[in-house]
Order: structure tokens, then C-alpha cells, then sequence
């Protein structure tokens, strides 16, 4: 589990050293422990959840009431896109990444009011995280100052986005959506079966 009040001393301890003031929250903090759902123990599962999930619950959580007091924050959370898409072998790690999105849009709609933004982003870039899995010419191309621009944007106290999910990564950025099919209306419930979906 995620150490006790280690999200509060976190923020006790940037708020200390910016005399109080916190406005802005990059929630970077990852690990990877790749290995196919079939072979993956409960460990590899927990460790993963506990640093992107429970990580991110502590020091946002530590932080949020500075930020309503103050009507202004704020917050850029780190996805992926193992958790957009899915990836062989990551099934804790895009679990976690996919549960971020959820966490930034419920964040959205309660933040709205007092002015706190919160966005997330789904980089690639070449880190000592993801130089394990990629080889070293990708890594040297996807430069991190890639994503730099973007997270400085949503960090910024103009930057009216929220609840929005960003991929970005080697100069390449855009913004993702659901969609929603047409969609099928049935009448009655005699109408609706396995076949008339079919």
C-alpha cells in the first residue's frame, strides 16, 4: 500500500518551500512490471496499482482542499496509451493508465467551479521507464522535451481545458474522444434479443 500521509508530506513540503502557494500538480509517478496476464502474480498486480492509482490519490488528495480554498489549480495526470488501447503483457499497467482517465474527468466536474483544471496526457517518450521496452533508437527519437510544451500549456493559468485526454509524443499532439455509435431504438422489450443484435 501507498505509505501513510505520504501524499501530505509531499504537499506540506512544496507548500513549504513556495511559501504556501501550490497551483499546479503533474501526477508523473509510474513503474512497469510486464508479464502476460497468465503468468502475472498478485504483486506484480499491487505494486503496479499502488504507485499509478493509489500514489496519484495521495498526493491529489493532500493537495485538493488548497486548491478549492484558493479557487485555482492546476492538475496534468500521466496516462498511456497501453491504457487507451490495451497492451500485451500490461494488464495491471493499462488498468491503472485507463483508471487515470476516470480520475481526471471526475476531477473535471468537481473542480469546474473553483477554477481547477485537470487534463491528462498519454505520452511516448524515451524514458528510463520505457527504455527497457523500446529499443534504443525509438528511445533517443521520442525526446521528453516532445511532451514538455503541452503539459507547460495545461499547467498554464489561461488554459481553460478540462477533463480532456491529450496523446502526445515524438512533436505529434492531439486530443482524444469518445464516440458514440447511432445506435439501435427498440420499441418494446419483444423486439430487443441476442438475434436483433446480431
Amino acid at each position: 500500500m501507498c505509505a501513510d500521509g505520504a501524499g501530505k508530506r509531499m504537499v506540506d513540503q512544496a507548500r513549504e518551500a513556495f511559501d504556501g502557494d501550490v497551483h499546479i500538480l503533474v501526477n508523473n509517478a509510474g513503474i512497469i512490471r510486464d508479464r502476460s496476464f497468465a503468468k502475472m502474480n498478485e504483486k506484480e498486480w499491487h505494486d503496479v496499482v499502488d504507485v499509478h492509482l493509489n500514489g496519484m490519490f495521495s498526493v491529489t488528495h493532500a493537495l485538493w482542499p488548497y486548491l478549492l480554498k484558493q479557487d485555482y489549480g492546476r492538475i496534468i495526470n500521466t496516462s498511456s496509451y497501453s491504457g487507451i488501447y490495451g497492451a500485451f503483457g500490461q494488464a495491471n499497467y493499462a488498468t491503472c493508465k485507463m483508471g487515470v482517465l476516470g480520475f481526471t474527468k471526475t476531477l473535471a466536474l468537481e473542480g469546474r467551479k473553483k477554477n481547477i483544471r485537470v487534463n491528462a496526457i498519454a505520452p511516448v517518450a524515451g524514458t528510463a521507464m520505457t527504455e527497457t521496452v523500446m529499443p534504443q533508437e525509438a528511445v533517443d527519437k521520442l525526446s521528453p522535451e516532445y511532451v514538455s510544451a503541452l503539459v507547460t500549456y495545461l499547467a498554464h493559468e489561461w488554459c481553460m481545458e478540462t477533463g480532456q485526454i491529450f496523446e502526445v509524443g515524438g512533436g505529434h499532439v492531439s486530443k482524444l474522444r469518445l464516440q458514440r455509435s447511432k445506435g439501435i431504438n427498440f420499441k418494446d422489450l419483444e423486439e430487443l434479443s441476442p438475434e436483433t443484435l446480431s
